[in-house]
């Protein structure tokens, strides 16, 4: 029985170091793992440091270009009010010419017409200054007629 109880002691022996030697095994694997795991979580933790900060980044920078992106588009709608603004005013602009031109042409036909009454009457003038020439001639001639005969009348009357 001593070699049976010698038995299984040398079991349980045995036993115990390889129990020991699973606890030694698994408690390595344990902290090796532990380990991989805190390395993992610490490169993961980087990663999502660093993700964080890019999307931090990205959102200002897409606040930024949104910011831009009103500005610029205010300024176009800024500049198509002052283009239609502007188109309103040509277009008025052009009215009041036209307009302009039309009463242009209107005094340019009545200058034309004047100017033609004025022709007109300077050749009546004209006429009627050479008629007065003539007929002031011939008052003339008559005057002296008269006078030549006034002169003989005084001249028989004195005989």
């Amino acid at each position: 029985m001593q070699d049976e109880g010698g038995n299984e002691q040398q079991k349980i022996e045995a036993l115990e170091q390889c129990l020991e030697q699973t606890c030694q095994g698994l408690n390595k694997v344990y902290a090796f793992n532990q380990e991989l795991l805190e390395q993992q979580m610490q490169r993961f933790n980087s990663e999502r440091m660093s993700m964080l900060e890019q999307i931090e980044s990205l959102t200002f920078k897409l606040a930024e270009s949104e910011k831009s992106k009103q500005h610029v588009e205010a300024k176009v709608n800024a500049f198509r009010q002052q283009t239609l603004a502007l188109e309103c005013e040509l277009e008025q602009a052009r009215h009041v010419a036209s307009q302009r031109e039309n009463e242009i042409q209107k005094h340019m036909s009545l200058a034309e017409k004047y100017k033609a009454k004025l022709n007109q009457l300077e050749c009546e003038l004209h006429k009627k200054d050479t008629e007065m020439e003539n007929v002031e001639e011939r008052l003339q001639a008559k005057k002296i007629k008269a006078k030549k005969w006034k002169e003989l009348y005084r001249g028989q009357m004195q005989e």
